[in-house]
């Protein structure tokens, strides 16, 4: 899927689901695992599946995943949304793609929610934390995926 062929990814994974005889078990599962640690401590975590439609990836409730920290928290690998809230912060919303067998950690960067009233109406807080960047092959002068 890393090289944007989705029409070749998806015929070789149902060759794959045909013919495996269980060594691959893992891998077909579409799993990743996702820590996340919070200030305060004990926020609500929703979670939301995006699936593209139109050229976009709107955001679907699926399901709480319970109150802050969490580690190794077993999920549906793909592209989401956590929206974080804790009473007398505001609620923020963090983009994230778990990819399929790994482990999606903030590790050392712990997600702070502003205080609520510091943030105007005309503002987007971005957490800090790890993400994907470069990788896409067709894009002038692209980046190496890191």
């Amino acid at each position: 899927m890393l090289e944007r062929d989705g029409l070749g990814a998806a015929e070789h994974r149902r060759l794959l689901e045909v013919y495996d005889t269980g060594e691959h078990a893992e891998f077909l599962r579409d799993e990743a695992r996702l820590s996340l640690q919070t200030v305060p401590p004990g926020a609500r975590v929703d979670l939301s599946g995006c699936v593209l439609v139109r050229r976009r990836w709107p955001a679907n409730f699926e399901r709480e995943l319970g109150p802050t920290p969490f580690y190794g928290l077993v999920l549906k690998a793909g592209r989401c949304v956590l929206e974080v809230s804790a009473p007398g912060f505001e609620t923020i919303r963090v983009p994230t793609f778990l990819e399929a067998q790994a482990h999606f950690d903030f590790g050392a960067t712990v997600l702070h929610l502003p205080v609520r009233g510091t943030l105007s109406t005309d503002e987007c807080y971005v957490a800090a934390g790890p993400f994907l960047a470069g990788g896409d092959e067709v894009a002038l002068d692209a980046l190496p995926r890191q």
